[in-house]
């Protein structure tokens, strides 16, 4: 079933979507009352388009007035790709992003990417980004002030209080930790070139200890959207820091947007005891590259172990391709066996529910999504 076929949110229906190429993904929600959220981005190869934007071409949404909160959990490509655009089109939203990335040095490495570093589709894009939240400042405000607003774990991106009918509405960060950040400043501060050296890639700041996990609240609805946020032996890092913080927001979600593409190195296993409701709605979106795929069928079989409602975007791993003459197929067989398609249609999986929380969710998925079996 096609997006389009799908009709808009009513005024209290939450809507949270996942879409996923199968290297990629962005998480769009109504938030209720006509609202809505942008979690990272990827672009939709059939029509050139960040996904977001076409969903709400498709919905009949006016980005520029519905849109309240566009957000990059981390600068890795597969998470930014198109985020300047929607940004642009979102001019009634805030824009934020990892506080992890609050140091000079970063600042300092974007803005001179051009000649400072090897540029990479992340680092194009941030740049982007800041020159668009300059033309946005407000007349008279010193350079050098405007910038992302920036989440961590314990601070409020978002709040909508209850007016008569209209529910309430709030979007919470849960990471990055304060001992996360601590160690990406470290990582940034490496990056910055000295000068006569050679040019550097730009920092891939890895484990993705510093990306924002979100707990979204929309009257009696809660969404986990866990971003690529990964499991540590530390207690001051990751989600062991988060189902350990006594002052985290939420209770028991309703559905987890699955964290890291459902890899092992993303699991906890308190998250789905202290953080979800028995047997919630997983959504995940694949990861396939490089001969690397996520999730592998033991990270599926392990989701599985915890909800039978486990969907995906698309086939870790890719799709075969399209078939073509016989001698051109025999002929490309010979060459590279195993041939696979990885980057395919934007899949698309859709939950919704009633803001009341009490009726049950309705699941949606077209363009290559699935449920696993």
């Amino acid at each position: 079933m096609p997006a389009s076929a799908h009709p808009r949110p009513a005024s209290d229906e939450v809507d949270v979507s996942l879409f996923g190429p199968g290297i990629g993904e962005c998480v769009v929600v109504h938030l209720g009352s006509g609202e809505w959220m942008v979690g990272d981005s990827c672009i939709d190869r059939a029509t050139g388009n960040p996904v977001a934007l076409d969903y709400f071409a498709d919905l009949g949404v006016d980005v520029a007035t519905a849109v309240k909160v566009v957000l990059t959990s981390h600068w890795h490509d597969d998470h930014i790709q198109g985020a300047a655009e929607v940004l642009r089109a979102a001019t009634s939203a805030t824009f934020w992003c990892s506080a992890a990335l609050n140091r000079d040095e970063f600042f300092k490495m974007v803005s001179g990417a051009s000649s400072a570093l090897m540029m990479s589709p992340g680092t194009g894009e941030f740049l982007e980004i800041l020159d668009i939240l300059e033309a946005r400042a407000p007349e008279g405000a010193r350079a050098g002030s405007v910038g992302p607003r920036l989440a961590k774990s314990d601070v409020c991106l978002y709040r909508r209080p209850v007016a008569g009918s209209t529910s309430s509405a709030e979007i919470h960060a849960l990471s990055p930790s304060d001992g996360a950040m601590r160690l990406s400043w470290h990582e940034i501060a490496q990056s910055v070139p000295e000068l006569g050296k050679a040019k550097r890639r730009a920092v891939a700041l890895q484990p993705n200890q510093l990306a924002v996990a979100l707990v979204v609240i929309v009257g009696g609805v809660e969404l986990l959207l866990g971003a690529d946020l990964e499991e540590s032996k530390s207690p001051t890092l990751g989600w062991q820091a988060v189902v350990g913080s006594p002052t985290r927001p939420g209770g028991n979600a309703d559905v987890f947007k699955v964290s890291h593409h459902g890899s092992v190195n993303a699991y906890s296993k308190d998250v789905w005891d202290r953080m979800l409701k028995s047997q919630p709605h997983a959504l995940v979106a694949p990861f396939s590259t490089g001969g690397k795929f996520l999730p592998t069928d033991n990270d599926l079989r392990r989701l599985r172990s915890h909800t039978p409602e486990v969907y995906c975007t698309s086939k870790p791993g890719g799709t075969r391709p399209p078939r073509r003459s016989g001698a051109v197929d025999a002929l490309a067989d010979q060459i590279a066996r195993g041939r696979r398609v990885i980057r395919g249609p934007a899949g698309h999986i859709q939950v919704r529910a009633n803001v009341s929380g009490s009726s049950a969710l309705t699941t949606h998925y077209c363009r290559g999504a699935y449920k696993v079996a």
